[in-house]
C-alpha cells in the first residue's frame, strides 16, 4: 500500500488513519503533467483552440486544409525556440517541435473542425492590411451590438500579437496608430470563458473546497487515478462551483496589463466579410460586443470562477488534482452549479 499524507479536510472514499496517512491502493493509475500538456495554453493563448491531446508528447492542431501551411509559418514566428522538421515521418508536411513536444498541423477535413481562434485573428488582420494597401491609412471604428463603439484613427497596419502573453498581456492584435500601439483583445462569438485560470486563482480555489468540504456542502470522491509526482488521489467534485470575480479581478481576466493601459479594448466576434464596410477611409467593422471599461461587459460574460472536473489536469503546483478553475462567462454557471459568496 502507498501512503499520502492526510490533507486538512477528508476525501470521500479513502480511507484514513487517526495520525493522518491516507490509503491509497498500489494500482492506482498516476497523473503528471507532461510536454503536451504544458504546451497546450500557449496555443490557446494565440488561437490555436481546437485540437487533440494525442499522447504525452504529442498535440495535433486542426485547420482548414488550405491553411495548413501559413499555421505552420505562424507557429514557428510565434513560439520563440519552435523548430521545423518537414521531413518527420507522419504527415505530409512533417511536424514542429516545442518544449518537448511535437505539434501536427492537421487538415479540418470532413470533421468541421477548424481552428476559429486563429483564423479569426488572421481574418482581422489580413482584412484590414489589405484595406490599408488599397486606400491608405484607416479611420477604423468597431461598432458593438452591445451599445459600445471605439474609433482608432490613421491605422497603418495591424498586427497579430497573441503569442505574447508575459506578465498577462492580452492583445491578439495591435492596430499601430501615429506611431502608437492600440491593442485589441480578440473573443470568439462563440466564447464560453475568459480565461484557464489554474495559475491565477488556484490557490484561492483550493482553499475555497476545503471550506466548502469542512461545511459538507460538495463532495469530493476520487477516481481511481493518483498524481505521479505525490501520490495526491484524483478527485470528482460533486456539484461543481463557482464563485463572481471581484471587480479587481475582472479587470485583470477582461483587460489583461495591457488593453486598458493602452487604450485598447475586447472586441467579440467571429469574424467573416459581412462584419467589414469601408466608405473612403473610414472602415466601420461590426461586432457581438465592443468593451472598453468594465461597465461595458454585457451581463451574460460577467466574470465568475467556475471550479469545474477535468481529470487530465493534474495541477502540480495546487491541492486537488482532477479539477480545473476556469474565468467563465456568467451564461456557462447553470443551475446545477452551486454558486457561493
Amino acid at each position: 500500500m502507498l501512503l499520502y499524507e492526510l490533507t486538512q479536510y477528508p476525501v470521500k472514499g479513502v480511507k484514513s488513519t487517526q495520525q493522518g496517512p491516507l490509503v491509497i491502493p498500489e494500482d492506482m493509475q498516476e497523473i503528471e503533467e507532461s510536454p503536451a500538456d504544458d504546451i497546450i495554453p500557449t496555443l490557446q493563448n494565440i488561437g490555436l483552440d481546437n485540437y487533440r491531446r494525442d499522447n504525452a508528447n504529442k498535440v495535433s492542431v486542426y485547420v482548414p486544409r488550405q491553411d495548413r501551411k501559413k499555421t505552420i509559418e505562424i507557429l514557428l514566428d510565434r513560439l520563440d525556440g519552435a523548430e521545423y522538421d518537414p521531413n518527420a515521418p507522419g504527415s505530409s508536411l512533417g511536424l514542429v517541435y516545442y518544449k518537448g513536444a511535437k505539434i501536427q498541423v492537421r487538415p479540418a477535413g470532413g470533421s468541421g473542425v477548424e481552428s476559429a481562434g486563429l483564423k479569426n485573428e488572421a481574418h482581422l488582420v489580413e482584412t484590414i492590411k489589405r484595406m490599408v494597401s488599397e486606400v491608405g491609412p484607416l479611420n477604423i471604428t468597431f461598432v458593438g451590438d452591445n451599445g459600445k463603439s471605439i474609433t482608432v484613427k490613421d491605422v497603418t497596419e495591424a498586427i497579430s500579437a497573441g503569442a505574447d502573453t508575459k506578465g498577462r498581456k492580452k492583445s491578439d492584435v495591435n492596430l499601430l496608430s501615429n506611431g502608437k500601439a492600440i491593442p485589441l483583445s480578440l473573443k470568439k462569438g462563440n466564447a464560453a470563458y475568459w480565461e484557464s485560470a489554474d495559475t491565477m486563482w488556484g490557490d484561492k480555489a483550493d482553499a475555497l473546497v476545503d471550506q466548502l468540504v469542512k461545511q459538507q456542502k460538495v463532495t469530493l470522491t476520487p477516481t481511481g487515478r493518483v498524481r505521479k509526482q505525490d501520490q495526491a488521489p484524483v478527485v470528482k467534485i460533486s456539484p461543481e462551483v463557482a464563485k463572481k470575480a471581484t471587480a479587481e479581478e475582472t479587470l485583470d481576466v477582461v483587460f489583461g496589463s495591457d488593453v486598458l493601459a493602452g487604450n485598447g479594448a475586447v472586441i467579440k466576434e467571429t469574424f467573416v466579410d459581412e462584419h467589414y464596410t469601408l466608405k473612403g477611409n473610414d472602415l466601420t467593422i461590426t461586432a457581438d460586443a465592443v468593451i472598453t471599461t468594465a461597465e461595458d461587459i454585457p451581463d451574460n460574460q460577467r466574470v465568475w470562477w467556475l471550479i469545474r472536473n477535468d481529470q487530465t489536469r493534474p495541477r502540480p503546483n495546487h491541492k486537488y488534482p482532477g479539477l480545473r478553475v476556469l474565468a467563465a462567462y456568467a451564461s456557462r454557471i447553470t443551475q446545477n452549479v452551486l454558486k457561493v459568496s
